[in-house]
């Protein structure tokens, strides 16, 4: 009897690690997308960036980081879909934030491009809003395909040359899970 009692919690734990590995969330609120013959546009709206560690750390006069992870896939159908389903194509959105004290204001730096925000309520748009574009490199229908995206936060990035340190020094980044949207079927596109 011991030995059922035991294993109760232990069932339930590992079922419940498991469906949590692949929700899905409503794709109205937070991804939107755009297929064409030759590409793949994805808008993301991440609600989940932690605003308080954000201005914590910019209050202290840091540089803060953040990474966008977009994973395209593809579904593998029959005996092959045991093996899993395919990645197409990742791509991966890095910018940073800091405050400058001399223009008062917040600096976003995307791809060498800074854009000066006035307050933190516009910075955090900008953060919170992301497009990415994949190239369409298969004529699989888009009801087959999915994308899965994480954010990840690094409140304390460092600068060159201290950038060998970070692995020591940035332990208290804040990485959501991975997140999947479906492609529902788009009519007139294939």
């Amino acid at each position: 009897m011991k030995k059922i009692s035991l294993l109760s919690p232990i069932i339930i734990a590992t079922l419940f690690f498991f469906t949590s590995l692949s929700i899905v969330y409503p794709a109205e609120s937070q991804f939107q997308f755009h297929i064409s013959s030759d590409t793949i546009e994805i808008s993301y709206h991440a609600p989940d960036i932690s605003e308080e560690v954000l201005s914590a750390s910019l209050a202290k006069g840091q540089t803060a980081g953040f990474t966008y992870e977009f994973r395209l896939f593809q579904e593998t159908r029959g005996i092959l879909s045991l093996l899993g389903d395919k990645m197409i194509a990742e791509k991966t959105v890095t910018c940073s934030v800091r405050y400058d004290e001399f223009c008062s204001a917040y600096v976003l730096t995307t791809s060498g491009t800074e854009t000066f925000c006035s307050t933190f309520e516009e910075i955090m748009g900008k953060l919170k809003s992301v497009h990415v574009s994949f190239e369409r490199k298969t004529n699989t229908a888009s009801e087959h395909m999915y994308t899965r995206i994480r954010t990840t936060l690094v409140p304390r990035k460092l600068t060159a040359p201290f950038t060998l340190l970070e692995p020591f020094f940035n332990r208290d980044h804040v990485r959501e899970g991975w997140k999947e949207f479906r492609f529902a079927p788009v009519s007139g596109s294939s």
